[in-house]
């Protein structure tokens, strides 16, 4: 579902100089060397079933 937050987030993030740092952080935040991080997918599932 698209939103205005949501194309504003997306705007924002076009929007850096370095998408690529931005893309890295996102990696950073979401891996670990061995795959996802415990709890991201719960925290994900929390986070969508918030917006409706």
């Amino acid at each position: 579902m698209v939103t205005r937050d949501r194309i504003d987030h997306a705007l924002a993030i076009a929007g850096q100089p370095d998408p690529n740092a931005v893309l890295l952080e996102t990696v950073q935040e979401l891996a670990a060397a061995r795959g996802a991080r415990p709890g991201w997918r719960a925290d994900l599932i929390t986070a969508v079933m918030k917006h409706p």
